[in-house]
């Protein structure tokens, strides 16, 4: 791909007629994110309107469910031997290692965690744009504003250019360029804003003689980094649709497919809500003047009602004999209102999340509505599941495969022998709530022998706890302990060691005294039994650690 920039002003004109090309994406995403916003757009003066927040709920529980909570990333192992499958876990460490470093890293910036970041972004313009590739030090991630990101593609899909246009403060603009390397220019920016361009591109390198990304960057009108072929193999930004339309624009034969080849999750109910919003706000204002009838006066001089005290408690209008006041009857509501309402309700919920999913019940559900509750729910996040995971999978196998061509370490270990081509998966599952205890139920009706061991279910329902092993252990030490014999033996024991206390302060009758409720006690708890062998220091008393198998 030739691509001739020699100035700033070259890169700005590349990276503006790349995102001219997608203006019609951008105007779309405004569109749907004003609708998450629950921007008003009905309001009049000194008039009722109301927006529903269906929309907003709805981003946070999808939101909620599809940020990974327990995700693994697991090398495909088709075809390897038993050696090489054997040694991969140490590539799935490492994947797993990185991700939850940057999760750490990113969990008290401004944004949040990377990941959630994501999937905020994937479902509110219905795109993902992040960067990563491997350095000496760890695995570089930026997840990026889908709006501010430009691709181009092949005919065949693949990413062979991308362009990202955005502002930064002028008086950042040298530590952003000492931060990325960049070649500072002889000017000095003091105020105002500035624009931040840069471009990869897939171009062929005389010297590896291959196809490798180049990059170039520019601020403002200064070309910061000239055009420079890097060691990538490929673009290292992922960037792609999810949810969207597959049309290229055959279809449509104009630009319009840019706008909806990846769709955020408010598209499917995007008209219906805006008319139950004005069913709504038509419904309030029709209540407000229900309850507010007209009146009518009567009279022959001036007016004698005053609207600012018609309403006023003990409010008095003095009329003339002869003179009337009264008002008219309004008419009631339409009875079909509310059904219309309720039809737009469910349509609403055709596509979005159900009401029961928020648990908003208000009667006995079944398992089945539950059943196909959920299915539903599965149904609008799969898109943006299998992109949550494509992107990640994506990125670990680009990262390992270019540390694997660098000769860098694993770990501090050099990197297993296995077969050149490398697949590895991102995984985690959504839970949709009700989901899990529904089928375990139904699994309880077709087999009432089922049953689930301990450890899955506090790996389901109690992923806080750590180590599942660890806690049954505690558990068991607890139950030991609160045991009423267990309880006797450490007060046996403790009576024992009061008594020798006493002795070694020279109070005889105290130890005696003490000697004789350990030994009732023991009596009590054990019974008649043979003479136990007795503890140091105290004469005829048992010797309880002995008894209790030296756990003391």
């Amino acid at each position: 791909m030739e691509v001739k920039i020699n100035s700033g002003a070259d890169l700005a004109k590349e990276v503006n007629s790349l995102a001219s090309s997608w203006t019609v994406r951008t105007a779309a995403i405004k569109k749907w994110y004003n609708m998450i916003r629950l921007v008003d757009d009905l309001k009049q003066d000194k008039m009722e309107s109301v927006i529903s927040s269906d929309p907003r709920t709805s981003f946070n529980m999808a939101s909620w469910l599809l940020t990974p909570k327990t995700p693994v990333f697991a090398v495909d192992t088709e075809g390897m031997n038993e050696a090489e499958i054997s040694s991969v876990g140490a590539i799935e460490a490492y994947c797993n290692r990185e991700y939850l470093k940057e999760q750490r890293r990113t969990a008290s910036s401004l944004y949040g965690r990377f990941d959630k970041r994501l999937v905020n972004y994937m479902l509110a313009t219905g795109w993902y744009s992040i960067i990563s590739h491997p350095t000496p030090d760890g695995w570089i991630w930026g997840v990026w504003n889908p709006t501010s990101v430009y691709p181009e593609y092949d005919q065949d899909g693949g990413l062979v250019k991308v362009a990202r246009r955005y502002r930064i403060p002028a008086r950042h603009a040298a530590a952003k360029i000492s931060a990325e390397g960049w070649q500072a220019p002889n000017r000095k920016w003091t105020s105002g804003q500035l624009n931040v361009y840069t471009e990869w591109w897939m171009d062929w390198d005389a010297e590896l003689q291959e196809n490798v990304a180049w990059f170039c960057a520019g601020i403002g009108t200064e070309l910061v980094r000239p055009p420079t072929s890097t060691p990538f193999r490929a673009i290292p930004v992922h960037v792609a649709p999810v949810a969207g339309l597959p049309d290229d624009g055959s279809i449509t034969q104009d630009d319009s497919w840019r706008a909806e080849i990846g769709n955020s999750l408010v598209v499917p109910i995007l008209d219906i809500q805006k008319n139950y919003n004005r069913m709504l706000s038509y419904m309030q204002q029709l209540i407000r003047d229900t309850a507010n009838p007209r009146w009518v006066e009567k009279v022959r001089g001036s007016s004698v009602l005053d609207p600012d005290k018609l309403f006023e408690r003990g409010a008095v209008f003095t009329i003339e004999p002869g003179e009337e006041i009264f008002h008219l009857a309004t008419p009631p509501l339409p009875a079909e209102m509310r059904t219309h309402e309720f039809d737009l309700r469910n349509q609403i919920q055709r596509g979005s999340f159900s009401d029961l999913t928020f648990g908003n019940v208000t009667q006995q559900v079944s398992a089945m509505l539950v059943t196909q509750v959920t299915a539903s729910a599965q149904q609008i996040l799969n898109p943006f599941q299998l992109g949550v995971m494509a992107a990640f999978s994506r990125i670990a196998a680009f990262n390992i495969a270019h540390m694997r061509a660098w000769g860098m370490e694993l770990s501090g270990a050099s990197f297993p022998k296995l077969p050149d081509l490398l697949t590895i998966d991102f995984k985690y599952d959504v839970a949709i709530p009700g989901d899990f205890v529904n089928r375990a139920n139904i699994s309880r009706i077709l087999n009432p022998e089922f049953r689930l061991s301990a450890a899955t279910l506090m790996e389901l329902l109690i992923p806080e706890v750590r180590n599942a092993v660890i806690e049954k252990g505690n558990l068991q030490a607890e139950d030991a302990l609160n045991n009423p014999i267990a309880r006797a033996v450490l007060s046996i024991w403790q009576l024992q060691l009061a008594a020798r206390e006493a002795r070694n302060n020279n109070d005889e009758q105290l130890a005696s005294m003490l000697e004789r409720a350990a030994a009732l006690m023991e009596g009590q708890t054990f019974g008649a039994q043979k003479p136990a062998a007795t503890t140091p220091g105290v004469p005829g008393a048992p010797d309880i650690q002995a008894l209790l198998g030296g756990s003391l």
